[in-house]
């Protein structure tokens, strides 16, 4: 028997402490109607751009910056993001840089 050393536990939750309607039903709307004002807010973070540039490197390219394309400024790399997040989010998809974000 192994033994490990632990000073906690995360646990994936989802479905087990409320149903997983909820999710789908309250969670994921309130992420979807939230998304750009979050985005809008926190795109200066380090955090929120760690999580930006992985949706990218999940999206296949080397940066956001390679991404979006020279010439486009923050707004429309915030955009493709959102749209990026929403098909992610539609699909169920679970991507690094989604979970990112997601906290």
């Amino acid at each position: 028997m192994s033994r490990i050393a632990a000073s906690g536990v995360l646990l994936d939750i989802e479905g087990t402490t409320s149903s997983v309607r909820f999710v789908y039903d309250e969670m994921f709307p309130f992420a979807r109607r939230e998304l750009d004002a979050y985005l809008q807010s926190h795109w200066r973070d380090a955090d929120c751009q760690a999580a930006c540039a992985q949706i990218a490197a999940d999206a296949g390219y080397a940066s956001l910056d390679d991404w979006a394309g020279a010439g486009v400024n923050d707004e429309g790399r915030r955009t493709l993001v959102a749209g990026e997040v929403r098909r992610l989010m539609d699909g169920d998809v679970k991507a690094t840089g989604l979970k990112e974000l997601q906290g």
